[in-house]
């Protein structure tokens, strides 16, 4: 199985915790199996049922508030170098 990580970044209480929540709930309704790796927010929060809580508060107030204020940028990256390998293509000239 291919892992396809997804970075989330911006400056402090920007939002990203929970836009992180938001992707990953939605990923996991739609059948992927999603999780956020928490080690940073642990730091701040203490545990993962703190960080979750103190996230979840008021999700309309802060979807609202971030809509607002943000612009989400969508940046697509490659993390290998070279070009991909095509197998399914038949190139007969080879």
């Amino acid at each position: 199985m291919k892992e396809l990580t997804i970075t989330i970044s911006g400056p402090a209480a920007s939002g990203k915790s929970t836009m992180a929540l938001l992707l990953e709930d939605f990923l996991n309704e739609q059948g992927f199996n999603a999780e956020i790796d928490l080690e940073p927010e642990i730091e701040d929060y203490g545990t993962e049922m703190q960080f979750r809580g103190v996230c979840s508060l008021d999700w309309q107030k802060k979807l609202t508030h971030l809509k607002n204020v943000s612009k989400i940028t969508i940046k697509q990256m490659r993390t290998v170098s070279g070009p991909i390998k095509d197998e399914s293509r038949t190139d007969k000239n080879d």
